[in-house]
């Protein structure tokens, strides 16, 4: 190779008396092979061993190696800053001082200098501890989060790089193992050139190494955050400080007093019971709850959601309902993220406004249910379809599929939206080469609906026949195109009544779905391909397949939908506010007056206390308890709508000895949360009955209570006692 010019290597270095004086030695060598004029500049880091003396000795031997010391110890960032501001030469390179990297390999740098302002070095098998490969993994996907930065290995301590690129980089203003991350990220920001080598990593021999002490760390993440905040434009900075009112707004509205206010009834008892079996190792169950219309079983994936919420919250069923808030102040900002890659950044601050307030969104933020995660994943799937066809990075692709799993897991209905989703990933991906991704996200897809149709084989396929009914129940009835755009109609209403908490009827309802519709019209032309397949495609297909459906539409049916009439409203502020001062003036009216009239309704139903929460339940489980004296029951609940998991959950977590099915003890207790339906004597339900037959019709209530005012318990016993 024939010998470059003039050549500079600098080392940044902190006590590595055991490592220096091999380094620097070898780095002669090297540089006598490469280069007609060369200096090595040894950035001493306020080493408290003898490195300064031993490097001191060596430039008194060559003056060809220069000795920069720091008072204190500054930090890697800080040393690799005054390495490359006294380095004299046109090429700069610097290393590290221990000796983990071959000087040798400088050669493939140099190869690609030529094309290129900063040649970053990769370590192709990494020589260190799990714990620092860990941390390495972490630092990019930082980089990636934070700087949208995708170098293989961004610090790594081997790079090359022109005088000339970093005079237009100018100052750093880090000083840790950030800096090297703050170099990359300004270069491509001014659009220099980057090439990347892989290089060999050997393991370190002497000395110890600081870079994953946590001090290292939390100062390298402080001054990570800083220049990203630095780095963002006005227009950045102020949408960032809105967003982070909405969290702390959504975070509010979805997490005060959760304990008090969630509700907690027999669907939350029957999950708690569920995840205690899976915490206890006694199942790991292959399937999830019955559905509303029976006949039909969702999956197991929301158990296991929430089985870590269990564990942490120490069986409290306040845990799953964290979960569920936690995903909910999530959306938010994948709302914002959405209306900003579909539409436009303002568009996204508006809807994550809208869906940060919204009572509907509110509601089922702050209980724990197997439907209520469906927002989240609905946008992730739709995200990641928009930045699969972006990007053609198969990855995207997993993670729409993987969020679909997800979300056929999670309520039946969705499989309504399985002609979507085939029909976009088949027309985004035709023009592919690797289609082989399209296997993987199939055996993706199958691995995680795998216990529903393992479920299916072992029982007969009783979901299939489930759905088949359903459908052909539905067909004997004939199809009437002015019926199916009747229904449409109604859930377009439905929908976005719920969203803004308006009623269905009104003509507010009628004008904001009006609104939303003109504003897409309006602005088709302008929007983008990827936006009119994946939003409004997606839109049409949900509310259209949904007029399919003749069965009732609860809200929680919904879910799927619930992010859209932000997003869609939201961006029809953004036309209005962008039209004219007035327009301006008009929207903002708008959104002031709709937001007020949103977070009233959402207030009135955060005040208001839920009918049956785990304090009251955990009251009236307390009370049986003691007036049971320690003896086993049989255990009964009235009500119009409810049922008895959520007393089961406690007595056996709490070990109290309720009997169950046909075992029968020696008195009863009956818990009536309805008064229309509280008439134990000779009711029909099973465990009074049981108890009843039992004695054959001698038994006598011994005992009342009224633990609320809505709630009454009793005790019966045979009449011989």
């Amino acid at each position: 190779m024939k010998k470059v010019p003039q050549f500079s290597v600098f080392f940044p270095c902190y006590n590595e008396e055991k490592n220096i004086k091999k380094t620097i030695i070898e780095a002669v060598k090297v540089l006598n092979k490469i280069a007609l004029q060369w200096e090595i500049v040894v950035v001493n880091d306020g080493s408290t061993d003898k490195t300064a003396q031993i490097v001191k000795k060596l430039t008194q031997k060559d003056n060809r190696i220069r000795l920069i010391n720091h008072k204190t110890n500054r930090g890697y960032g800080a040393a690799i800053k005054t390495g490359i501001f006294n380095c004299k030469y046109d090429l700069i390179c610097y290393t590290d001082s221990d000796g983990q990297f071959d000087l040798c390999e400088s050669e493939k740098f140099l190869a690609k200098i030529d094309n290129a302002d900063l040649v970053l070095g990769f370590r192709e098998k990494r020589s260190d501890s799990l714990y620092r490969r860990v941390l390495a993994k972490i630092l990019w996907l930082a980089d990636w989060f934070l700087f949208g930065l995708k170098v293989k290995d961004v610090d790594c301590g081997f790079k090359l790089f022109k005088r000339e690129a970093i005079e237009r980089i100018g100052e750093l203003t880090t000083e840790s193992a950030i800096t090297e991350t703050e170099l990359v990220v300004r270069a491509k920001k001014l659009g220099l050139r980057l090439s990347e080598v892989g290089v060999k990593h050997q393991s370190r021999l002497k000395g110890n190494q600081t870079g994953g002490k946590i001090r290292v760390i939390l100062k390298s993440s402080v001054e990570g955050l800083k220049l990203w905040y630095c780095l963002l434009t006005k227009k950045q900075k102020t949408s960032l400080f809105v967003l982070l009112i909405l969290i702390i707004l959504g975070s509010f509205l979805r997490f005060y007093r959760l304990a008090e206010l969630m509700t907690y009834l027999g669907d939350e008892g029957r999950d708690m019971l569920i995840v205690m079996d899976i915490l206890r190792g006694v199942n790991l169950p292959f399937i999830g709850p019955p559905t509303s219309v029976g006949k039909l079983f969702l999956g197991p994936i929301y158990y296991y959601f929430i089985t870590p919420f269990v564990w942490l919250f120490r069986m409290d069923p306040v845990g799953p309902a964290v979960f569920v808030a936690l995903l909910g102040v999530l959306t938010i900002l994948l709302v914002y993220l959405a209306g900003k890659i579909f539409f436009d950044s303002k568009t996204g601050l508006f809807a994550a406004l809208l869906y940060t307030i919204s009572p509907l969104i509110v509601q089922f933020s702050r209980s724990s249910w197997n439907p209520n995660p469906m927002p989240f994943f609905t946008l992730l799937s739709l995200i990641g379809l928009f930045y699969w066809q972006k990007t053609k990075k198969p990855k995207f692709l997993y993670l729409m599929t993987l969020s679909f799993a997800v979300m056929l897991q999670l309520h039946y209905l969705t499989i309504l939206l399985m002609p979507f989703f085939i029909f976009s990933v088949l027309k985004l991906g035709k023009r592919l080469e690797n289609k082989k991704q399209f296997l993987y996200a199939f055996l993706i897809l199958f691995f995680l609906v795998s216990p529903l149709i393992i479920f299916d084989l072992k029982h007969d396929f009783y979901n299939i026949r489930g759905i088949l009914e359903i459908i052909s129940a539905r067909s004997t009835e004939g199809f009437s195109f002015f019926d199916l755009l009747s229904r449409t109609k109604d859930r377009l209403r439905q929908i976005f009544s719920l969203f803004f908490g308006f009623g269905e009827r009104e003509w507010k309802t009628n004008l904001i779905v009006l609104g939303a519709l003109i504003a897409v019209i309006i602005n088709w032309a302008k929007l983008k391909r990827l936006t009119k397949l994946v939003i409004c495609g997606y839109f049409v297909w949900g509310v259209l397949s949904l007029g399919f459906y003749r069965h009732s539409i609860y809200p929680h049916y919904l879910g799927f939908l619930f992010p859209f009439p932000a997003l869609l409203i939201g961006h029809g502020f953004k036309t209005i506010f962008d039209k004219n001062k007035l327009g301006k003036v008009i929207s903002s009216g708008l959104l002031i007056l709709i937001s007020i009239y949103m977070i009233n309704k959402t207030w009135f139903n955060l005040s208001r206390p839920p009918v049956l929460n785990v304090d009251l339940v955990k009251k009236i489980v307390t009370l049986i308890s003691k007036e049971s004296y320690g003896e086993p029951f049989n255990f009964a609940l009235l009500a119009e709508s409810n049922y008895d998991s959520s007393y089961r959950y406690f007595f056996k977590l709490l070990q109290i000895p309720a009997v169950y099915e046909k075992e029968v003890a020696e008195q009863l207790f009956v818990v009536c949360e309805d008064n229309k339906v509280c008439h134990p004597e000779g009711n029909s339900k099973w465990e009074i009955a049981l108890f009843d037959a039992a004695y054959e019709g001698k038994i006598k209530k011994v005992g009342e209570w009224q633990p609320d005012p809505l709630i009454n318990v009793f005790r019966f016993v045979p009449e011989q006692q």
